[in-house]
């Protein structure tokens, strides 16, 4: 069911023949707002993180503690529904850190507003991969900057790679959207045929490369950085 109400549009024909059943389904709404307005809004709902990887941006470890609360939330989503807005990306720190990640999930999925969410996987039990299924999320990511045990916690921080291969087949067993794998690329893990090889062969639907860039923890860590040529 999530994977029928995701669609990715790459010609305007395409849109013009989906177009109407999507206002059917309410995934478009008429904006009578004139101001110009995001169609998707990206979302950290926590600093808190089980991983300490050399790169975070975000310098992710502990909750702040000034973390947005879930009546909050509640009001942020019916905010983002009132302007026509109908895609929000979550992410953190570690989002399922947070212990009432289902009920913001659902906050957002009762408001008719499709989800995503990017993860490091290391929290996906099968209880809680058959609660996020049960929210009908639009997609999963999951950030993967090592392809072995050895890679993983040099990069990670944290010895989870056992577990993490794990949580990809429970997820595979029980979510019926798409699955995405995440690859930050730096000195260290930036073999293409290495990382190709492990998104196929753990069933990914698509993989996702970005530069890790000099941001938060990682100006720490200056030797792991690429350049834009290599």
């Amino acid at each position: 069911q999530a994977q029928e109400a995701y669609s990715k549009f790459t010609t305007f024909s395409q849109i013009e023949d989906k177009y109407p059943s999507l206002v059917q389904n309410q995934q478009f709404r008429l904006v009578s707002n004139p101001c110009a307005l995001p169609l998707k809004v990206f979302f950290d709902v926590t600093n808190g993180c089980n991983s300490r990887c050399i790169h975070c941006y975000n310098d992710s470890r502990t909750p702040f503690d000034d973390e947005m609360t879930r009546e909050e939330i509640t009001k942020l989503a019916n905010q983002m529904y009132e302007l026509g807005i109908h895609q929000v990306s979550i992410a953190g720190g570690e989002p399922f850190f947070r212990k009432d990640i289902i009920d913001i999930l659902q906050t957002f999925c009762d408001f008719d507003i499709s989800v995503s969410i990017t993860t490091n996987g290391l929290l996906l039990s099968e209880q809680m991969v058959k609660k996020i299924t049960a929210c009908h999320l639009k997609s999963l990511t999951i950030s993967i900057d090592g392809v072995t045990r050895e890679q993983y916690r040099e990069i990670r921080g944290v010895d989870g790679f056992a577990q993490l291969n794990e949580n990809i087949q429970t997820v595979h067993k029980f979510f019926p959207g798409e699955v995405s794998m995440r690859s930050s690329i730096m000195r260290g893990n930036a073999d293409p045929h290495m990382v190709v090889d492990y998104a196929v062969a753990n069933g990914f639907s698509s993989l996702k490369i970005n530069k890790a860039h000099l941001l938060g923890r990682f100006v720490s860590h200056p030797e792991f950085c690429i350049s834009d040529e290599e």
